[in-house]
């Protein structure tokens, strides 16, 4: 269903018995319009400002709205399952959110303004979008991997899938992100969603070592 309606949200986390967990890999790259510009969009400072949510490609609409419109669907199913005698997994639902390792910059880096002023901000509604899941109370695991790389094309290198804690970006004028298989990434999600309470409501960042950075 779309995120930006919640009947649809609602109806695909709740309908048939609910889900199991829940990977989000949601994501907008919309680039900004003269519009954006004339109402200054991009920043949305205040209700006037605020993107209509017919504009459904809009980063606002996408990682804002929809992270609430999600993160209130799987909370009305956790509520379900603790009402019912016989919930299937103690402590609920879980969100994997997938994102991304340049939201660990600061706000104020040129990489994050850049992003912003091309893209509608981006970067700004894609940090509000994992502090609308990290302030839901439901359990969740934001992974922050750089740029994802065919697994296949990288057989003949010698590399480790490695999982940290503390994998911010250094804030320099040269941002180096680094690489991680699309299929690494894909079963380090479904590690996060059946793995132990150690990492839940954490942020995370995956990557391949003794890979070169690009």
């Amino acid at each position: 269903g779309d995120l930006i309606r919640y009947h649809d949200v609602r109806a695909a986390v709740c309908g048939e018995g609910g889900i199991g967990g829940c990977v989000c890999v949601s994501g907008s790259f919309r680039r900004t319009r003269l519009g954006d510009w004339l109402r200054l969009r991009w920043l949305s400072r205040g209700r006037r400002r605020r993107v209509p949510v017919e504009d459904t490609d809009h980063p606002y609409v996408v990682h804002h709205v929809g992270m609430q419109n999600l993160c209130r669907a799987i909370q009305e199913l956790n509520d379900a399952e603790d009402e019912d005698e016989d919930g299937e997994e103690e402590g609920g639902v879980k969100i994997v959110k997938v994102s991304g390792v340049l939201l660990s910059l600061p706000r104020w880096h040129y990489v994050s303004w850049m992003g912003n002023m091309l893209y509608s901000g981006v970067m700004k509604w894609h940090r509000t979008g994992e502090e609308d899941i990290m302030g839901s109370g439901i359990r969740y695991t934001i992974l922050r991997p750089g740029s994802f790389r065919n697994d296949e094309e990288y057989e003949h290198v010698e590399k480790e899938l490695v999982v940290t804690r503390d994998g911010a970006l250094s804030p320099g004028f040269r941002v180096k992100k680094p690489r991680i298989g699309i299929d690494d990434l894909a079963d380090l999600c479904i590690d996060c969603l059946q793995s132990r309470s150690d990492i839940d409501d954490e942020v995370l960042y995956p990557k391949w070592e003794e890979t070169p950075y690009i």
